[in-house]
């Protein structure tokens, strides 16, 4: 197991932080590779941080979904109110019926010095909030788009969608990036 994962396991097996189990058990869930990917995820975050001071939030899909913020002491104070947005948003891009948002702290050392986390789910949310998060979710959709066509050209009609929904890309974002608004 990647040494970030086991201390954030270790650290909520050390916690009575009620909910503590399940969130252990969604990391414990996957296989290796997704392990290697959310510590070097983290480690990525870190790094950014450091060079640009805002947050790089990392999601997981499909069966566990998992939106990941570090914070580093020093370099980048907790912004609880963003993480929840971005989270929630992250929910409605993919129509999750809930989400997992995990917070780890960071001393400016890398050392891990603590961790969060909140259960969201769709149902809870408002109709006030649900369309102040819609041009949210639509912003990071978007961007999630223009990211995967940067760094890699061309998005393939039958592979998955960069909005993390699990569903191919023709039959997801292509129609509304290929129809004007």
């Amino acid at each position: 197991m990647p040494t970030r994962l086991r201390e954030i396991i270790y650290f909520l097996n050390a916690t009575n932080l009620k909910g503590r189990r399940k969130v252990a058990s969604m990391l414990l869930n996957y296989g290796q590779d997704w392990r290697d990917i959310i510590t070097s995820e983290i480690d990525n975050s870190l790094s950014a941080q450091r060079l640009t001071g805002k947050p790089k939030p990392f999601s997981t899909y499909g069966e566990t979904r998992i939106t990941l913020f570090s914070w580093q002491e020093g370099i980048l104070n907790r912004d609880l109110a963003l993480a929840l947005e971005h989270t929630k948003a992250a929910m409605l891009v993919t129509n999750d019926s809930d989400r997992l948002l995990l917070e780890v702290f960071f001393e400016n050392t890398g050392a891990m010095k603590g961790i969060d986390f909140k259960f969201l789910s769709l149902e809870s949310l408002g109709e006030y909030e649900l369309r102040k998060l819609r041009p949210v979710a639509e912003t990071l959709r978007k961007n999630r788009i223009e990211k995967v066509k940067k760094d890699g050209g061309k998005i393939g009609r039958n592979a998955p969608c960069p909005c993390g929904s699990g569903k191919k890309y023709k039959k997801c974002c292509l129609i509304s990036v290929s129809q004007p608004h």
